[in-house]
């Protein structure tokens, strides 16, 4: 459950939360959790909250630009343990971290050069405190397209999320961050190889 995992779940609906209050449902019972399923029987996708496992969104539509965001945050983060990633409307992508201190959301608009006067800005932001991620569902402007392909593709050579191969989960590894920015961790390492 991603509750056990260290993650704050919540019912979505497209992009938007169902329950009130959702961003202070930091730490609910199960049985709540499971009442949502009976509450809100047409909801189809789970949310996490950033506030503890602030998130990496990369909002660039060029696939060259998006790729290479990742390639640096893999060289960057990549040693500390297995990076998660979850995919939306590719080349989009959003990498999930760990924090003991929460922190409001930091957004860098960009545009690039050969953009006109009235292109919308593309943009990465770090998601923190009182906002979500849809981590598990269909992205709205996708349809699912392709996302059904890819998932029993990841299934065949994945573990489910957080789990190791003795399928127990390891504690975050602490990565060394400026002292102006915010102290992040990977929020799943898996076991070494044997």
């Amino acid at each position: 459950m991603l509750q056990d995992a260290g993650f704050s779940p919540i019912p979505v609906m497209g992009k938007k939360p169902v329950i009130e209050d959702w961003p202070n449902k930091l730490d609910v019972s199960r049985e709540e959790i499971f009442s949502w399923e009976i509450e809100f029987p047409d909801v189809n996708n789970t949310g996490i909250l950033t506030q503890n496992t602030p998130t990496f969104d990369c909002d660039i539509l060029s696939p060259v630009a998006a790729a290479a965001v990742e390639k640096l945050l893999r060289e960057r983060f990549g040693k500390t343990g297995r990076i998660l990633k979850r995919t939306g409307m590719a080349p989009k992508f959003a990498i999930p971290f760990r924090t003991d201190t929460a922190f409001a959301k930091i957004q860098v608009k960009l545009l690039p050069a050969s953009a006109g006067d009235d292109a919308d800005p593309e943009q990465l932001e770090f998601l923190g405190a009182g906002q979500q991620l849809v981590a598990f569902g269909l992205h709205p402007d996708t349809s699912g397209k392709g996302q059904r392909e890819r998932r029993r593709r990841r299934q065949k050579r994945r573990r489910p999320l957080g789990a190791t191969s003795k399928g127990t989960l390891i504690g975050p590894s602490r990565l060394e961050t400026s002292s102006k920015a915010p102290r992040c961790t990977i929020p799943f390492v898996t076991s070494p190889p044997a």
